[in-house]
């Protein structure tokens, strides 16, 4: 269904697993840690690297742009630099409440 019935998020129950589950998920754990079932080697795959824009010659002259400058530091505001509203938001002598 596009639209459900209610419109009630789903119970918390839910997303728990079941009591056979985690008995599985334990007999599982227990079977890996006693060394009965070994985990699956992780595949290995050659990667291989093409230059896609430009030749390998020029690799040296673009390693200069990757090269991090940071920037000045500024020193922090002080109470010269606190807010300031235009004077537009401030009130007028009408305006202000006695």
């Amino acid at each position: 269904m596009d639209t459900p019935l209610r419109a009630m998020p789903p119970s918390k129950a839910s997303f728990l697993p079941s009591k056979i589950e985690k008995m599985q998920i334990s007999r599982l754990v227990h079977a890996i840690k006693m060394g009965w079932i070994k985990p699956k080697p992780k595949p290995t795959m050659e990667k291989k690297f093409y230059m896609l824009w430009e030749s390998d010659d020029k690799s040296d002259a673009m390693r200069r742009v990757h090269d991090h400058i940071p920037a000045p530091k500024t020193r922090l505001p002080g109470n010269a630099e606190s807010y300031n509203p235009p004077a537009e938001y401030l009130l007028d002598d009408d305006e202000v409440l006695v």
